[in-house]
């Protein structure tokens, strides 16, 4: 629940930034390994984001599977961590590895919802009345903390 409670954070925030008053898209990447379940993460967001400018976003959710880099050969291969036998690299036969893609968490892009301009002096979602992606270099901090940590 706080990994969605961070999603929204940043995305409220980067809409406040952008003078925005509705969000149409959040795009994110989520690996294998955040042990994510896609129908309970979006459950939760639906619940949490109502009342938000996220609460009628579309949420479009990119997996990454468990991938591996060979530290001898640089080889890269899938893993999965619960089969033994996956974590050894398939060219050269040793263990010794990074894993390379599978822990991600990060918002990729939040776009904004369109909206037309009244004559009331009112602006667009992003100021000009187009859809716009708005600047997401915030993702950062909810991508860079390890799952269930907060700050």
């Amino acid at each position: 629940m706080s990994l969605v409670r961070d999603v929204i954070e940043v995305v409220t925030r980067t809409a406040e930034k952008h003078h925005v008053k509705a969000i149409a898209e959040i795009n994110m990447t989520i690996g294998q390994g955040r042990d994510v379940v896609p129908e309970l993460f979006d459950g939760v967001f639906r619940y949490l984001s109502a009342g938000t400018v996220a609460e009628n976003a579309e949420l479009i959710v990119t997996n990454t599977p468990y991938m591996a880099r060979c530290e001898d050969c640089g080889c890269v291969y899938p893993i999965n961590p619960m089969i033994d036998r996956t974590l050894s690299c398939p060219q050269c036969g040793v263990r010794h590895y990074k894993v390379v893609s599978g822990l991600e968490f990060r918002i990729d892009s939040i776009k904004a919802a369109p909206t037309s301009s009244h004559g009331d002096g009112s602006h667009g979602a992003a100021g000009d009345g187009e859809d716009a992606a708005l600047d997401t270099s915030v993702r950062h901090r909810v991508s860079a903390e390890p799952v269930g940590m907060r700050r």
